[in-house]
């Protein structure tokens, strides 16, 4: 087997290996199906799931046309499968969704799992009748949804573990297509679980990445030193965006070269949530007047309004207070008071 480019290395005098494919239309292409979840460890830190749910090959085993001098006609031999829409619906209800319901840690039976599943055209609608049975079915709740466009560092096996396998083609040699499985399907079972779970931990950062470029994929990946973090103990599992940036994004604001800025902001006082829904934060209006002297009551311009509705949201309130306040000040003093005051603030939504 061969690839259509390759670099190779050769002494002085050395012959280059002779190829004989015509073109490279004729180079044999396998494609695969990997599904991965995230590692679940004990509180203790003893594995209870290795995240991997599976990787299968899209071949098929067909008896051979004409004899060779490796095997008669009539022996059964294994040949690529083109990939089509029909193909990828088999291969998600024959595998991959079994292998969830199989493998899954039985406390996940009925939590709403996702599926996701990159922009390629072969692959299914999350809306596919066939797919939404087969997910409903047995008491569980798995959906479809489709990778966000341009966006590869968003797909775990992009971010991790097709990285980890590059060397794989210069590590091994196979021959034949069962050869290829093999070391595919090995290199994907010597996938450690520590591995997996960094990986869903640099998800996050970029994510938080990709909110600090307004969506763009123009960054690099942010490295935290995982491996130094988990011997020391400090690794954590979930972490939170910095609240500087959801907010200074959220505001239309970009780059640090506008942090002097002044903007108006619409600072909502707080009805505090829960028990106290009726307890009116007077506290936090005397903090903005300390912060910034009289309070301002001017209109909010249009341009930042619909993110100023949605900052309202946080915490459902009545009454507003106008302000014009330096985006560095807003992003600093704000965020922490405004949090100890009103609670834990919730993800913002629309309203």
């Amino acid at each position: 087997m061969t690839e259509a480019d390759r670099s190779i290395y050769l002494a002085p005098g050395e012959a280059p290996p002779h190829r004989t494919v015509q073109s490279k239309r004729f180079i044999t292409k396998v494609m695969f199906m990997a599904a991965v979840m995230r590692p679940v460890f004990a509180e203790d830190g003893s594995l209870i799931f290795d995240g991997k749910l599976g990787m299968w090959p899209f071949t098929e085993r067909v008896p051979a046309k004409k004899s060779s001098r490796n095997r008669p006609a009539g022996t059964l031999i294994t040949k690529a499968v083109n990939v089509g829409r029909r193909e990828q619906r088999a291969m998600l209800i024959d595998n991959v969704i079994p292998a969830i319901k199989m493998k899954c840690p039985a406390f996940l039976k009925g939590v709403p799992l996702i599926i996701q599943q990159d922009g390629a055209r072969c692959h299914v609608e999350p809306n596919d009748p066939a797919i939404l049975a087969a997910c409903r079915a047995d008491g569980w709740d798995i959906c479809i949804e489709m990778q966000p466009p341009n966006s590869p560092d968003t797909n775990i096996l992009d971010l991790g573990y097709f990285c980890s396998i590059q060397a794989l083609q210069y590590e091994e040699s196979p021959n034949s297509i069962d050869e290829l499985n093999e070391c595919t399907i090995a290199s994907y079972q010597n996938l450690q679980p520590e591995t997996l779970e960094d990986t869903f931990v640099s998800l996050q950062k970029v994510m938080e990445c990709i909110i600090q470029d307004l969506g763009n994929n123009n960054y690099k990946r942010p490295h935290i030193g995982k491996s130094k973090l988990r011997k020391a103990g400090l690794l954590l599992k979930n972490y939170k965006c910095d609240m500087s940036i959801y907010l200074v994004v959220g505001l239309g604001v970009e780059g640090e070269q506008s942090y002097e800025e002044e903007i108006p902001v619409r600072f909502q006082l707080n009805m505090f949530r829960g028990k106290s829904k009726n307890t009116f934060s007077n506290k936090l209006k005397e903090d903005l007047i300390q912060w910034f002297g009289p309070v301002q009551y001017a209109d909010a311009s249009e341009e930042y309004l619909g993110t100023l509705q949605k900052i309202a949201a946080v915490t459902g309130v009545k009454t507003a207070v106008d302000v014009k306040v330096p985006v560095k000040m807003y992003c600093s003093a704000i965020v922490s008071d405004l949090a100890t005051i009103s609670g834990d603030m919730k993800p913002l939504k629309d309203i």
